[in-house]
């Protein structure tokens, strides 16, 4: 079957380095895929040194309509300045819509897509949706992060973030007409995360999340995030809503703010006493009334 471009609704990212472990499985769950309207999956592998092109290049001679690759010679991610959604993702998108899935994650649902193009085309207001995922480690799926609602799914706003992380990436769809706003954005912060596209978006609409899992998170040793020590992931988030915080003075990222500091003194994410001591004045700067294991923190250094 031939595809025309400008009739493409999705364009999936994909990002892909030594997996060859995962990323056939990643392939699978998408050109699997049950839609009414044409896709591509825009699969960027990173200089990988391991099997991981090869796997990629059988995907694209079987499926050339579908699988558009682009093969680096030189590792791209340890370049920090390269902005990778602009420099190599947004010259070859042809969607209304973009999903995003690395490859060592997977999807699950073969009607993933066509649920989620339903609902937004209904839908103008949305630009996120989302929805529940596993999370395997090994063989052995270890949990299911799910957010159960009565009605079948659950609309949520930026405050709402503040009290569950509804928006894991491999589960995301949103609109592309905002992506290059957001691009510029980001463009000068330090601490760009995958955080601040989901900030951006919902400040122009709403998101919703289906309460079903549509696919999977892989755990392991490889991954950019899986097993990342919790003090070092309070310190990123940390570093992230503060700037972010500077930047907008937004009460909800202020919020947002306050609990990277309560999870950066709960997971030891500091160096000193000198540096909890920072902390902890930053929390009383930004609520009123303190948690009870701060206090005790607190009080704790009060009395020695």
């Amino acid at each position: 079957m031939e595809f025309e471009d400008d009739k493409i609704k999705v364009s999936i990212w994909c990002t892909a380095y030594n997996h060859e472990k995962y990323i056939l499985q990643c392939l699978d769950g998408f050109v699997n895929q049950q839609t009414n309207f044409e896709f591509e999956v825009i699969v960027h592998d990173d200089a990988s040194t391991d099997s991981t092109a090869s796997i990629i290049r059988e995907y694209e001679r079987k499926y050339p309509n579908i699988i558009k690759p682009i093969y680096q010679t030189v590792n791209q991610y340890s370049q920090k300045h390269i902005n990778m959604i602009k420099t190599f993702f947004l010259p070859k998108v042809k969607g209304k819509y973009i999903a995003i899935c690395e490859g060592d994650d997977y999807w699950i649902d073969p009607l993933k897509l066509q649920k989620q193009v339903d609902f937004m085309e209904a839908n103008p207001i949305c630009t996120i949706c989302s929805s529940g995922y596993l999370c395997k480690k090994g063989n052995k799926i270890v949990s299911l992060e799910l957010k159960r609602s009565s009605s079948g799914g659950i609309w949520y706003s930026l405050a709402d973030l503040n009290h569950y992380w509804y928006c894991k990436t491999l589960t995301v769809l949103c609109r592309k007409e905002y992506i290059q706003d957001y691009l510029l954005f980001v463009e000068k912060l330090k601490y760009s995360r995958d955080y601040h596209l989901v900030y951006y978006l919902l400040k122009q609409g709403k998101g919703y999340y289906f309460s079903e899992p549509f696919g999977v998170y892989n755990m392991h040793a490889g991954g950019v995030c899986s097993l990342i020590p919790l003090s070092k992931k309070s310190i990123d988030r940390y570093n992230c809503m503060k700037e972010l915080y500077l930047r907008t003075g937004d009460s909800v990222i202020r919020i947002g703010l306050f609990s990277s500091i309560m999870a950066r003194i709960r997971y030891k994410g500091y160096t000193s006493r000198r540096e909890l001591l920072c902390l902890l004045g930053e929390c009383m700067s930004h609520i009123v009334v303190l948690p009870r294991y701060l206090y005790n923190y607190i009080k704790h250094y009060i009395e020695c």
